[in-house]
């Protein structure tokens, strides 16, 4: 649909971003709270038409966020569709807890650095396809001198990767839409492997009755593509910025410091000849100019360099040739 709305949600916050039709984000909004109550009130308070406009919720799996989107009705033509990342996220998890719970058995304790199974965590988690022949045969020879707790290991890291074969027919890595017969294929595959040879770990058992529940947003993600990746995003460099922010306490500042580090790929304006002419005063070549920095250790001696010491100012400055100048 040329005109489509998408609608993203994280543990954090949920946030809405409508596509209009040049692409462009016509509506971003923040919803404080976790509870469906937030989501519905926020949701009614928006134009039904723009409600009717959106297309796809993509969401983490929460029963919350599931039942805010599906149940409150606000939201008629929206199909919810569940973040690929986190699927993947919760099979590495699956991973971890057979690993914790074999060594529990095995030594009474929780795990150590000089333990076999831990030797071996990182490689657990890492893609199939990513593991080098040595961390293969390291990790193959791990799990057989486990014995039994190598078996389930095995079979939990086997589960994921029938997993990640499915997450990794989305188009987003592929280039290509999946067909139906491919993932119905590679989903029967995932479930065969877990009630057969993975039926004896309960926590493979777990995973499976999740991915089943999930299963028709899981394929929706799959199908499209779509997830709540840029949320994820924009609230990541939030946090970042708030907790480089020691003892401020101008909260509009603080906002103004956020939504400049977020915005950076979206400021082509900023860039154009027309924006440096504006913001400089004077006229600027079409390609950006990169400046020539010279050696901190060097300003001393260098002081007609781009970097130098000003009369009477402790800071440095950088200057360039569309700039003024800047304190460093």
């Amino acid at each position: 649909d040329p005109v489509a709305g998408s609608w993203v949600a994280d543990a954090d916050r949920w946030q809405s971003i409508f596509v209009d039709a040049s692409g462009g984000n016509g509506l971003l909004g923040q919803v404080d709270g976790r509870t469906g109550a937030d989501v519905t009130a926020w949701l009614a308070a928006r134009d039904p038409a723009w409600r009717e406009q959106v297309r796809w919720v993509a969401i983490d799996m929460s029963s919350v966020y599931k039942s805010a989107v599906t149940a409150s009705g606000l939201l008629p033509n929206a199909a919810l569709v569940v973040d690929l990342f986190h699927v993947v996220q919760l099979a590495n998890k699956m991973v971890g807890d057979v690993r914790r719970r074999v060594t529990l058995q095995r030594y009474g304790r929780r795990g150590r650095a000089t333990d076999l199974e831990y030797t071996i965590k990182g490689l657990l988690v890492r893609g199939q396809e990513r593991l080098s022949e040595r961390a293969r045969r390291k990790l193959l020879v791990a799990l057989a001198d486990l014995g039994d707790g190598g078996r389930q290991i095995g079979t939990a890291w086997r589960a994921k990767e029938k997993l990640r074969d499915l997450v990794k027919l989305s188009p987003n890595q592929t280039g290509l839409a999946p067909t139906r017969h491919q993932i119905a294929t590679a989903l029967e595959a995932l479930y065969m492997f877990c009630a057969t040879v993975g039926a004896s770990v309960p926590e493979i058992v777990t995973l499976a009755e999740t991915i089943s529940r999930w299963r028709a947003e899981i394929t929706r993600a799959v199908a499209t593509g779509y997830s709540n990746a840029a949320a994820e995003s924009v609230n990541r460099l939030v946090k970042l910025v708030y907790r480089t922010g020691y003892g401020f306490t101008n909260v509009t500042n603080q906002q103004r410091r956020s939504r400049y580090a977020a915005s950076r790929s979206t400021r082509p304006v900023w860039l154009s000849a027309a924006g440096r002419r504006n913001a400089t005063g004077h006229d600027a070549a079409e390609a950006i100019p990169v400046p020539a920095i010279a050696s901190v250790r060097g300003a001393g001696r260098h002081r007609d360099g781009l970097l130098g010491q000003a009369e009477g100012r402790p800071s440095p400055t950088v200057t360039t040739e569309w700039t003024r100048p800047v304190a460093a």
